[in-house]
């Protein structure tokens, strides 16, 4: 055993100059410390300490090589973890040999990274993203999925939950769980609710599940009408401005995975004319008024200020036809209004009906 270093010779004529070569006697590692860290990323300092590390030439992480920087005592020297490098012995080259440690240096992987997938809804699915090796779990805003595979550092696919809330997409390697990814994965929207009678030009809020990302609400009824929501939807409910033309039927929300179940709205109904405008008190004589308007299907009841007995005889969506006598008795008047009763509620005309 000995130290690496010069040779000198001594005889009775004094001790010569110390070579010019180095003679390698063989490097050991520290007992106590042999490398530090332990563990670390590809690119990380390691420092190793020992014996006669002089002139090492190669220090190899698990097999994998790097050219290291050698204190001047030989004690101790560095190396940065080298690209493709595995947790696994170092080892150091020297002129004397090789040495191989006893203890493993752990090669840590990055954070992963998700930085797209395709589709937005629907499986299976494809990630891409940055050090997605060793994947062992993804998250659909909280909801396990599946991985299927690891196709690469830069891409995995994975299986969709079969239910979940809309939301961001994480996934879990040795390194760690990545950020929530930017896009949206979408679920599909559950049962919803409205307020189940609206006036036409009233802002409703729909109420349900996976709602986010909607981008249009269906109103069905005698006709359909498809309008953009008021504000951008949340996970749980829309805003929507009834438009002008929607019928009593039902609603529905379209989202960036489909179609809502539809849920029942009446839309109050509304009084544009009616005709003829008058009638003369008389004991004997029906008068038949046509009232016109929208969403009048399903009135259960019409009156006339004043006067009793109005009777409907035929209803549809856009009319009302009803029957009533004017007494000679009953005051004449020219401010007279028809109200008509529907389940979605009442309206009084605007105009008046004249009593002569």
């Amino acid at each position: 055993t000995g130290t690496t270093g010069k040779i000198t010779v001594t005889t009775p004529g004094g001790i010569s100059t110390a070579s010019t070569a180095t003679y390698y006697f063989p490097a050991t590692f520290s007992a106590t410390a042999p490398f530090t860290p332990t563990s670390g990323l590809v690119g990380a300092t390691v420092t190793i300490t020992g014996t006669n590390l002089l002139g090492a030439t190669a220090v190899l992480f698990n097999g994998t090589s790097v050219v290291p920087t050698v204190a001047s005592t030989g004690l101790s020297l560095t190396a940065k973890v080298p690209t493709g490098a595995t947790s696994g012995p170092i080892t150091v080259t020297t002129p004397a040999g090789s040495i191989v440690s006893s203890s493993n240096f752990t090669v840590t992987q990055p954070a992963p990274t998700v930085t797209s997938f395709t589709p937005i809804f629907g499986t299976p699915i494809t990630i891409t993203g940055t050090n997605l090796l060793n994947a062992s779990a993804i998250s659909f805003n909280g909801t396990a999925g599946a991985i299927t595979s690891v196709t690469s550092a830069t891409s995995l696919t994975a299986t969709a939950p079969a239910s979940g809330t809309s939301g961001k997409i994480t996934v879990t390697t040795p390194g760690g769980t990545s950020a929530a990814s930017t896009a949206v994965y979408y679920f599909p929207a559950g049962a919803i609710t409205g307020p189940g009678k609206a006036l036409v030009g009233a802002t409703i809020t729909i109420t349900g599940t996976n709602l986010l990302g909607a981008t249009a609400i269906k109103f069905v009824g005698s006709t359909t009408i498809s309008v953009a929501p008021a504000a951008a939807a949340t996970l749980t409910s829309v805003t929507v401005k009834v438009p002008v033309g929607a019928t009593s039927g039902t609603i529905t929300v379209t989202t960036p995975a489909g179609v809502s179940p539809s849920t029942a709205l009446l839309i109050a109904p509304t009084i544009t004319s009616f005709t003829p405008t008058s009638g003369t008190r008389n004991a004997t004589t029906i008068n038949t008024v046509t009232i016109t308007g929208t969403n009048l299907a399903g009135a259960t009841a019409v009156s006339l200020t004043g006067v009793s007995g109005v009777t409907i005889k035929s209803n549809a969506a856009t009319s009302v036809v009803v029957t009533f006598v004017l007494p000679l008795a009953l005051a004449t008047s020219t401010t007279a209004k028809f109200t008509v009763t529907t389940p979605a509620g009442a309206v009084t005309s605007t105009g008046s009906f004249t009593i002569r």
